[in-house]
């Protein structure tokens, strides 16, 4: 494979993690404590509005951010030896959790808070609340750990 065509590769795994990275980030730095502080009302609601806008492009990169980086991988294992790409498998595992707790994890939490909002459960409303807020911190580590790793991919190849 051309190493230019190995480049465009690199640079699109890296801008698609970021955006993911970036979710992630957002959510720790200062989104979880809001959605921690507001009354479950109000986070029901919030939930599915940002729900709408944001699911279908999220989607779209969570498909798109491994098979990329399987391609990276693999290509990159071509030519080097697992050691040098370390840090490109750790940000995949990374990625890989963080798949792994939304498909089991926030996602159902996802559709219940969209039948939650329609209702006035509060006990089990609040809860839900508290574990989406839990799974949602762990993933933004996860992916911003991620993200980490794979900039020390790029720093390191040469």
């Amino acid at each position: 494979m051309n190493n230019d065509l190995l480049h465009i590769l690199r640079l699109f795994s890296v801008m698609i993690y970021f955006f993911i990275a970036s979710q992630g980030g957002f959510y720790l730095l200062c989104f979880a404590r809001v959605l921690q502080t507001i009354p479950t009302d109000q986070f029901l609601r919030i939930r599915q509005v940002i729900n709408s806008v944001i699911e279908r492009p999220l989607k779209i990169l969570y498909l798109l951010a491994p098979v990329c980086l399987v391609i990276w991988l693999t290509l990159t294992l071509k030519f080097k030896d697992i050691p040098s790409s370390f840090p490109l498998v750790l940000a995949l595992a990374l990625l890989t959790a963080d798949m792994v707790i939304a498909f089991k994890r926030s996602i159902p939490l996802n559709v219940l808070i969209e039948m939650l909002a329609n209702e006035t459960c509060r006990e089990e409303a609040h809860q839900v609340q508290q574990r989406w807020l839990k799974y949602i911190v762990i993933r933004g580590y996860l992916s911003v750990g991620g993200f980490m790793w794979l900039v020390i991919q790029v720093l390191t190849d040469r």
